[in-house]
């Protein structure tokens, strides 16, 4: 009887340790499958990402490309008459030079540059240049602050030209030092560039000689 009850007990040790294997073997497929299901998961998730930020980075590319190809952009230089936003333009070479003198301007003393700007209207309407339209630039390529506001009869202050009329008013910026400036006129798609070189004549006669003393 006891060898029976020995024997029932073997057996039903040998079948839990026969369970307890499978069913640790059946847990270690499942992990492992698991594991590749997520690894594929991540995988393919990445892969999605990056080329779908691809493809948005190539779409940017290209309409940046196709905007840039699309803007239509001229060139000209002092006493060259173009034509912008239906305005006749035309920057004279007769610059000067004066003094800012305003003591609210972080500017005040500083010698400025004073350019003739000679527009004509030639729409069937009132029409000016709009101010937000033109940039300065200095020989490094750098935005300039216009001080335009100091002055009564810079562009700042220019009204509306009758159909067909025109005046002759002023740009006025901050003198940087003898070099190549530019005025860029931007609209949409249309973009007009005028460079010109600016030189300040020598005024002081001694330091001529001196220089020319140096030069010999």
């Amino acid at each position: 009887m006891k060898k029976n009850i020995k024997e029932e007990n073997n057996y039903y040790l040998e079948s839990g340790m026969i369970y307890l294997k499978r069913l640790t073997t059946c847990m270690s497929i499942m992990t492992f499958l698991l594991f590749i299901v997520i690894s594929l998961t991540l995988f393919f998730g990445l892969w999605y990402f990056k080329d779908k930020k691809e493809l948005e980075s190539n779409s940017k590319e290209e309409n940046i490309s196709s905007n840039e190809e699309n803007i239509n952009v001229k060139n000209y230089y002092m006493e060259e008459t173009f034509v912008f936003d239906n305005l006749e333009i035309t920057l004279k070479h007769n610059y000067t030079f004066e003094k800012l003198n305003n003591i609210y301007s972080i500017y005040n003393g500083r010698e400025v540059i004073k350019i003739p700007v000679e527009i004509k209207n030639l729409t069937y309407k009132d029409y000016s240049l709009n101010l937000y339209y033109y940039t300065l630039y200095n020989q490094i390529g750098s935005p300039m602050d216009e001080v335009a506001a100091y002055f009564d009869e810079s562009l700042y202050y220019a009204k509306d030209l009758k159909s067909g009329m025109s005046y002759t008013k002023y740009l006025y910026f901050i003198y940087e030092g003898d070099g190549s400036y530019s005025v860029k006129f931007k609209k949409g798609k249309e973009e007009t560039n005028v460079e010109f070189y600016i030189r300040k004549p020598k005024t002081n006669d001694n330091q001529e000689k001196q220089e020319d003393k140096w030069t010999l």
